[in-house]
């Protein structure tokens, strides 16, 4: 189903740098967009797009709005530009505190491995620690927090989770969140929702 939305004669990006804290990081999203002179729809399939939005919603007492901070015409463009916008938006550094939690996470998982009860995941997981080393590993854990910190902020809202977040959350979501390679050779990555 379409939804429609209004042509913004500028974007909120420059708002969005001046006053990050009134913004909400982790609602930053991309919309593909269908455009017929001023109207503008999103668009039922990405194919159909004529251009992807990168929305966010304003923090307000009342409602979040969202507010269109950049217009793209390829979505890895629109993608690059959110990822950049979700760090300059965590002014709390919630991200590099998830990133260094999940480093933890794994350096505990690897040095914990009992070898008559290793998993396939945890045999994965040391093949691509092994290919890639230390340091790449620690940019890839970097890479995988804004999804972390964003599904664990779902879950504790929706209750489905209070318990702890560096040794509960972090351990069960590198096991359970992410593709390991059992090759070694591709880096970590977010599993698509189930």
């Amino acid at each position: 189903m379409s939804q429609k939305h209004p042509f913004v004669g500028y974007f909120a990006t420059t708002e969005a740098m001046l006053y990050p804290e009134h913004f909400d990081f982790r609602s930053l999203r991309i919309v593909p967009v269908e455009g017929d002179g001023g109207t503008f729809l999103s668009a039922e399939n990405e194919a159909k797009a004529s251009f992807f939005s990168v929305l966010v919603n304003e923090k307000t007492k009342t409602e979040t709005p969202a507010r269109c901070i950049g217009d793209f015409a390829k979505k890895s463009e629109a993608e690059a530009f959110r990822i950049r916008m979700v760090r300059l938006l965590d002014t709390s550094n919630e991200i590099a505190e998830t990133a260094l939690c999940l480093w933890e996470a794994l350096l505990h998982i690897r040095a914990t491995n009992n070898p008559d009860d290793v998993t396939d995941i945890d045999t994965a997981i040391e093949a691509v620690y092994r290919h890639h080393g230390t340091s790449e590993m620690r940019r890839a854990m970097y890479d995988l927090s804004e999804a972390c910190d964003r599904e664990y902020t779902a879950a504790a809202m929706e209750g489905h989770f209070d318990g702890s977040f560096d040794w509960e959350w972090c351990p069960d979501w590198l096991r359970t969140r992410v593709h390991w390679d059992p090759d070694g050779k591709e880096f970590p990555a977010v599993l698509a929702p189930a």
